[in-house]
This record gives structure tokens, C-alpha cells and sequence, in this order.
């Protein structure tokens, strides 16, 4: 049977660090995007998803950064470890509730993708949008659409 092989030390801590940087990264092309884009292109709903994911998991490993850094009195570690419990926990609830109000589901209705905003009332929006690569979309020519009720009329 292979044994397996853990991380050392500082092979962890790079590897924490590589995924912050790479976290840093991916949150600075999401915002940079945004800015550029304005109003008429828009990106996928998966690919918000997953930036809540990242900045939800950033913390986290910030914490677990410092968890793994600090090696000498152990009150700083057990504050550590109940901090990188309550940022797990905080983080995912947070990110959960953002993507749970923030979804927006999309279809194919045409040669449109149809996005379905359900807003707090009771109305909701489809606003449709030309794929342009699986990240972005074009606002389309088509006007959207507004109707009573709050679901989603392509599901069946």
C-alpha cells in the first residue's frame, strides 16, 4: 500500500498563499470587468456564483494563513481556531444568502438567452441577452418583459 504524503509546513503556506493571490486575481479581472462592461454586457449568473465563492472563501483562508503561521503560545491558537470555525461558518451563511437573492436563472429561448429576475414582490422581470462566450452577454434588441407573479415560466 502507497503511504501517503503530506504537505510540510511551508509547502501549505505556499500553497495558501498561491490560492489567495489567485483568489485576489480572480476578484480583481470579476470587478475590472464590470467597470468596463457597463450596461450592456453582463456576465453569466455562474460565474457570480463562483465569485461569491471566492471572496467567501478568501477569509477563510486568511485565517487558516495565520492558524498555520502561529506556532508558539497556544491562547493565540485556540482564538485562532474558534476564529477560523465562526469565519467558515459566517463566510458560507453569508455566501449562501447573497447567492440565494442574487440568482438570476437563464434559459434558452430562442436564439436569446432569457435571464428570470423574480423580484421581492410580486413581479417579475426577463430580460434577454445574446450569448457572447460562456462568460459574457450582450444586452439584446428584444424589450424585456414584465408580468405578474413570481415564477419562473420556463420551468414546467
Amino acid at each position: 500500500m502507497e503511504e501517503i504524503k503530506f504537505y510540510t509546513k511551508n509547502k501549505l503556506i505556499k500553497l495558501i498563499l498561491s490560492m489567495i493571490i489567485l483568489d485576489i486575481l480572480i476578484i480583481i479581472f470579476y470587478k475590472t470587468g464590470n467597470v468596463l462592461m457597463g450596461a450592456t454586457y453582463t456576465y453569466h449568473s455562474w460565474v457570480d456564483v463562483v465569485y461569491v465563492a471566492i471572496c467567501s472563501s478568501i477569509l477563510t483562508l486568511v485565517v487558516l494563513l495565520l492558524r498555520i503561521k502561529t506556532n508558539k503560545n497556544c491562547w493565540i491558537k485556540l482564538v485562532l481556531d474558534i476564529l477560523l470555525g465562526f469565519t467558515i461558518v459566517i463566510s458560507l451563511f453569508i455566501g449562501y444568502f447573497i447567492v440565494v437573492f442574487t440568482y438570476t436563472p437563464e434559459h434558452r429561448d430562442g436564439i436569446y438567452i432569457a435571464q428570470v429576475n423574480a423580484g421581492l414582490g410580486h413581479h417579475t422581470r426577463i430580460d434577454y441577452y445574446e450569448d457572447i462566450n460562456i462568460f459574457i452577454m450582450k444586452r439584446a434588441n428584444k424589450e424585456s418583459e414584465i408580468y405578474d407573479g413570481s415564477y419562473d415560466r420556463y420551468v414546467k
